[in-house]
């Protein structure tokens, strides 16, 4: 595996016929992620597969979000900036951190933020459970385990 330039930083891309290949080669479309947020905090959706041992199958998005590098000449990289969770939405955690992190951090790396599966302005995954199995807090059933 080498290392590409592919909207985002440096990714992984993968040998030729590998079904995650397409998944490495993204044109992502960046947008301001919202009036009421920094005009610097832009937005782009991502597509992953929903089972990456099933990459050819169902394909969801990611929401994600950057702060850009202050300079690009002295760009270094990106800090991705992980909520926590679980159902915790990231994708304002760029605009959130910037003003608490050195103004060397700010200058040399892309700061970025997501919305992970299910949450946020990601896909909503359900795994077809009914609404009072989705709830946060919900007692085991071995019915419904596997889904």
């Amino acid at each position: 595996m080498t290392t590409v330039m592919a909207g985002l930083t440096p990714v992984t891309a993968f040998a030729a016929g590998d079904p995650l290949q397409q998944y490495a080669q993204q044109n992502l479309r960046w947008e301001r992620c919202d009036t009421g947020q920094p005009a610097a905090l832009e937005c782009a959706k991502v597509k992953v597969p929903l089972d990456y041992s099933d990459p050819g199958g169902r394909k969801i998005d990611l929401a994600i979000s950057r702060i850009k590098a202050g300079s690009t000449k002295e760009r270094h990289g990106v800090l991705l900036m992980n909520p926590g969770g679980p159902g915790v939405p990231g994708l304002t955690m760029p605009a959130e951190m910037e003003p608490l992190l050195p103004a060397e951090v700010r200058e040399r790396f892309d700061l970025v933020g997501f919305d992970p599966r299910g949450v946020g302005q990601s896909s909503p995954i359900g795994c077809d459970l009914t609404g009072d199995e989705q709830t946060f807090q919900h007692p085991y059933s071995a019915r419904t385990f596997a889904k």
